[in-house]
């Protein structure tokens, strides 16, 4: 592993999904989130471009983001507070908040979109806590480790976002210009076949 990059995946202690053997493009490790007290709480990995920013771009990056939270009950934060148990929400709200950060409209002016940005993640927050709401959220069937497993998902104007369980955590996908239909879901051995961020 390359020392000034990969420490905190070593340090992971559950599982992490990534997309299965049927994704041939390319893959590239996310980023590692901490609670105060140094325990990872939540993995992200890549796969296909990385994330552009600019989508008003002729071309946009086509990439499928996946994000995995660990099954944890509420638990002290380490800094005098406490962490809320996981839940599917979870990952919902990560992998919302995701898409909005590496899909947001340049062409809108810094304050505006400051604003914009500040909207949305209150929105996806919002949607994240109403999973069950079938207006919202539609059914949509992934391979998660060989097994069939019905996830959420929902469109987004810049994107989709997907959100489910798999054995020992959540998982949240959110992608641009990748279907997401026929995507399969397996746990990641060996984060050495994922490239260095932006590498």
């Amino acid at each position: 592993m390359n020392e000034a990059v990969r420490p905190q995946f070593a340090a992971v202690d559950f599982p992490v999904y990534g997309l299965d053997e049927m994704w041939r493009g390319r893959r590239w490790l996310g980023s590692v989130c901490s609670s105060a007290a140094g325990r990872v709480e939540c993995v992200t990995l890549g796969h296909g471009d990385w994330p552009s920013r600019r989508p008003d771009d002729p071309s946009p990056g086509r990439f499928v983001t996946v994000v995995t939270v660990p099954r944890r009950p509420r638990r002290h934060s380490g800094d005098g507070g406490f962490l809320d148990a996981t839940s599917p929400a979870t990952a919902a709200a990560v992998a919302g908040v995701g898409l909005l950060e590496d899909c947001w409209p340049w062409h809108i002016g810094r304050e505006l979109r400051n604003d914009w940005l500040r909207q949305q993640i209150e929105v996806a927050y919002h949607l994240a806590e109403r999973l069950d709401d079938e207006e919202l959220w539609r059914p949509l069937s992934l391979t998660v480790q060989g097994k069939a497993t019905v996830l959420r998902y929902r469109e987004a104007e810049y994107g989709w976002v997907l959100v489910g369980e798999a054995p020992d955590a959540y998982v949240g996908l959110y992608g641009r210009g990748v279907s997401p239909h026929g995507l399969g879901l397996a746990q990641v051995k060996d984060f050495d076949e994922y490239a260095d961020p932006a590498g």
